[in-house]
């Protein structure tokens, strides 16, 4: 019968063997989270897609309305609608594809780029929310601003004149900035416009919709502010008092859409970030069992 000395050495490799194997499988238990990952990368693929289509439609506006080649539109880049959408779809294509990227090929760097940049855009909506509770009347000097550059471009930027048309005749249903005498600004609608049937009139989304029939009359502002009283006709209130009374009255549901993105975004940072730390302590596990 074998002595505890002469087993000894018999267990000592079976012993080496079974802790190579409980290493083995300590490292091999993988520290990324399946189901955090495959939520960031599905979230952002999305957000890939939806980036892409919005910047091609700005570009597509742009090379409609052949920007590049009359630089002149350029002064009022600041209102223009193709412009707001190429740096939207811009915006939201690199967050998507850093965050997509990222995540599929478990890239830390690419991971804090992503949450760092949702991180700045949450800070920016936070700050311009303060900004414009506190800076009441300043936000709304700087909208009228941009009222008056949308009725200045109306006939010239089509993209403007449908803007403008939406707001005032579908949305708001208003005229002007806070008149209808304010379309004396745009030269089509000048009263001392020479020979033009617009002349001292509105736009049709100035008009109000006709009983008899659902197809708008695209005529019907013409002249119309030469009569003493066109109450009747057209929208009395301007766009600036009728754009406070919508947020009065929608406030819940505005500040609920705000804290649904804030919502969104904190969840999307959180994740990045917690996908990034999983990554980092696989990391730190393969190099501790090498």
């Amino acid at each position: 019968m074998a002595t505890p000395r002469e087993q000894a050495p018999a267990e000592r490799p079976n012993a080496t063997r079974r802790l190579r194997a409980r290493r083995k499988r300590r490292r091999d238990r993988t520290e990324v989270s399946c189901c955090v990952k495959w939520v960031v990368f599905s979230q952002n693929v999305l957000f890939w897609i939806v980036g892409l289509l919005i910047f091609a439609a700005g570009i597509w506006a742009w090379t409609e309305k052949d920007t590049l080649n009359n630089l002149k539109r350029l002064t009022s880049i600041a209102v223009d609608p193709a412009f707001l959408l190429i740096i939207t779809g811009l915006v939201t294509f690199v967050i998507g594809f850093t965050g997509c990227v990222g995540a599929l090929r478990e890239n830390t760097f690419l991971l804090a780029v992503y949450s760092f940049l949702l991180g700045i855009i949450l800070l920016c909506e936070l700050v311009l929310g303060i900004l414009g509770f506190v800076f009441r009347d300043w936000l709304r000097g700087k909208v009228k601003e941009i009222l008056q550059a949308l009725i200045s471009d109306y006939r010239e930027d089509e993209d403007a004149m449908d803007l403008v048309n939406w707001i005032q005749g579908y949305w708001l249903q208003c005229c002007g900035i806070t008149s209808p005498g304010d379309w004396n600004n745009n030269i089509y609608f000048n009263c001392s416009a020479p020979s033009s049937p617009e002349a001292c009139g509105v736009p049709y989304s100035c008009c109000r919709p006709p009983k008899e029939t659902s197809l708008p009359n695209l005529q019907c502002g013409y002249g119309v502010r030469r009569k003493d009283d066109f109450s009747e006709l057209i929208y009395n209130k301007g766009c600036l008092d009728a754009a406070q009374s919508w947020f009065d009255q929608n406030l819940v549901i505005v500040a609920a859409v705000a804290i649904g993105v804030a919502v969104v975004q904190i969840l999307g940072i959180c994740f990045g970030q917690n996908l990034r730390a999983d990554i980092l302590a696989q990391k730190a596990k393969w190099a501790r069992y090498k």
